[in-house]
């Protein structure tokens, strides 16, 4: 800066020899450096100024950086020589050894020094701490990696609570196997994220109060009532932001759902069926419940949002225990939600029939007894994106895949990142190249995949049990 203003944090960066000070190159036709005067301009003098001038502004701290090595010969480069004057200084006057202030980084910023707890230097960087690890477990042996321990508890017998569930219960369980695991189990609770309250106007809709909005929006279109007395008590109730914000946030949403509702109307036009209470035994466990919504067509489900994996696995375990309990009961199936481009048609999903329901009723319960004695390694949106790859043949892709949902990036967290039961789990494992996660994924989302074709409204315009 040209001014000497004091800060309590001042960082000089790129302080190189040849960079600093600033090193102007001689014009032919420049007469004033030819015969030089008293008074004339004086380039390093003036950046020494400057250097000493930085030096008075600052209160607390003073980071100075430069390059150190060469990046093709690794040959040692110095400093600018007012940082070698100031280092010399330092040693000289004040006795500090040269490790007191001087710190030598790694080339790469994955070094595995950088996340290690004997080190002082660290990092904040995910996507660096999952090339560090990957480079550890590349260099480690394989006695090192077989003495790797992230759950050694034995737990006891299975209670008798855990084996009476019902269809919330199983979906509780393959949304996050681990975390029901520790939190139903064990009593653990690893928290989670922390709300706070927000310190500016808001523009734009928070993402669970839009979809608690458009939840109603749709109700009431579906229920042929008129959305403007709604749209008074939503806005009296604080939940649109104000003025012309919110009045076109209110208007996108009314758009999205009246797409919603064209495929919904046309299943609801059904007979509708009365809740099926389920109450059997299988694999050792007794599940009892209801499912409702169900019509002579069979069942729907829509919501206002994108259709996510436990979307898909609800309508799959309905559909299953349906079918299994019940030959007359319709099999077949309808999900319906919002296409990520607004412009387009919503997604339907539409299940074909179940013949063999109750061997995957089975495969399931037995994920789930699993899960009852260990961490299950299945993570429904990381399991999501290796199905959409695998089940085109594409393994290497979806392993690629499956790395990026599983560990993320620096701006985007991964599903690890996220669940603090998975990371408490799984985070020491390499999610890969352990084949449990591969094999589980396969037996729980195969079948749901082979039997739930994708679309839109436009494409599948046949309802399932119309044939």
């Amino acid at each position: 800066p040209m001014r000497s203003i004091p800060f309590k944090v001042i960082a000089l960066l790129g302080m190189n020899d040849k960079a600093f000070p600033r090193v102007k190159p001689p014009l032919s036709y420049d007469l004033m450096a030819e015969n030089r005067r008293l008074g004339d301009h004086r380039m390093k003098e003036e950046d020494g100024f400057l250097f000493l001038e930085t030096l008075l502004c600052c209160q607390k701290f003073l980071y100075v950086s430069y390059l150190g090595f060469a990046n093709r010969d690794n040959a040692m480069l110095p400093p600018s020589s007012f940082v070698r004057e100031l280092t010399h200084y330092l040693k000289q006057i004040y006795g500090l050894p040269e490790d007191r202030f001087l710190t030598c980084h790694s080339l790469q910023a994955f070094a595995p020094r950088y996340f290690q707890a004997e080190n002082d230097l660290f990092s904040y960087s995910q996507l660096n701490w999952n090339a560090a690890r990957q480079l550890i477990l590349s260099n480690a042996s394989t006695d090192w990696r077989e003495k790797r321990v992230v759950f050694d508890i034995q737990l006891p017998e299975i209670e008798t609570s855990c084996l009476e569930i019902d269809l919330e219960e199983l979906l509780s369980f393959f949304n996050a196997p681990a975390q029901y695991l520790l939190q139903r189990r064990m009593g653990s609770d690893l928290g989670g994220k922390e709300e706070f309250f927000e310190d500016c106007e808001p523009f734009a809709m928070d993402p669970l109060n839009k979809y608690a909005v458009q939840s109603r929006q749709l109700e009431t279109i579906l229920n042929n009532r008129n959305s403007n007395d709604l749209w008074r008590i939503i806005r009296a109730q604080g939940d649109l932001p104000l003025s012309n914000a919110g009045d076109r946030s209110w208007q996108i949403m009314e758009e999205e759902s009246l797409k919603l509702a064209q495929p919904v109307r046309e299943f609801l036009q059904a007979e509708p069926l009365e809740p099926f209470e389920y109450d059997f035994q299988l694999h050792g466990f007794h599940l009892k419940g209801t499912i409702e919504n169900i019509f002579s067509r069979g069942l729907i489900r829509f919501r206002p949002a994108s259709i996510k994996i436990k979307d898909r696995l609800r309508v799959w375990l309905e559909q299953l225990i349906l079918r299994h309990c019940s030959a007359q009961r319709p099999s077949h199936a309808l999900l319906v939600g919002k296409n990520a481009d607004r412009n387009k048609l919503p997604e339907l999903i539409t299940s074909l029939k179940i013949d063999t329901p109750k061997r995957f009723l089975e495969d399931l319960l037995a994920c789930y007894e699993a899960g009852l004695k260990r961490p299950f390694a299945f993570f429904p949106e990381t399991a999501h994106e290796y199905m959409k790859a695998w089940i085109e043949g594409k393994t290497e892709m979806a392993r690629e895949k499956a790395r990026l949902k599983w560990y993320g990036r620096d701006a985007f967290p991964g599903e690890m990142a996220r669940n603090p039961y998975f990371k408490r789990c799984f985070s020491q494992l390499e999610l890969i190249d352990e084949t449990e996660f591969e094999r589980n994924t396969v037996k729980i989302l195969n079948p749901v995949f082979s039997h739930q074709k994708e679309g839109t409204h436009q494409v599948d315009s046949t309802i399932p049990g119309e044939e």
